[in-house]
């Protein structure tokens, strides 16, 4: 398996396969280089943002989790 990154967008709706529905893409954190069984572990700091549903906060954003162009996994931040 090759590098994946982390990608925030500005909603946690998954329900395009390429996650077109999610809307816009904010910002990116990675790469991450899963091991032989497909897992990865990262510790990000993200800066200029909250952890709140205001404006510029990132509950209720998607996370989408890519190898290249291709989807991975995508769920809401929560």
């Amino acid at each position: 398996a090759g590098l994946v990154t982390l990608r925030i967008y500005e909603k946690g709706d998954c329900s395009a396969a390429d996650a077109a529905s999610a809307g816009t893409f904010e910002r990116e954190l990675g790469p991450l280089q899963p091991d032989e069984y497909g897992k990865a572990m990262g510790t990000y700091t993200v800066t200029g943002t909250t952890l709140s549903k205001s404006s510029g906060g990132l509950l209720g954003k998607g996370l989408v989790v890519q190898q290249g162009k291709t989807r991975i996994a995508c769920g809401s931040i929560e």
